[in-house]
């Protein structure tokens, strides 16, 4: 259902370059950080983010398609 407000809403970024775009702006301009979890190699580092968001957040209830 559209509303007078639809064209106020920015669009969704449909490939990886635009939502890598977003990502940089919501961190330049906001200071907010996102970063899927995937792209984290270091293991280490993945943990730890992985246990802030759970603290901050709860556990994900989705799968992360690593088999676990």
């Amino acid at each position: 259902m559209k509303s007078y407000l639809s064209k106020h809403i920015p669009e969704t970024p449909k490939d990886e370059d635009g939502l890598r775009a977003m990502r940089a702006a919501a961190w330049h301009r906001l200071g907010i950080i996102t970063i899927r979890i995937d792209e984290i190699e270091d293991e280490l580092e993945r943990r730890f983010l992985e246990g802030m968001a759970t603290r901050m957040f709860g556990r994900r209830s989705v799968s992360r398609g690593t088999g676990a």
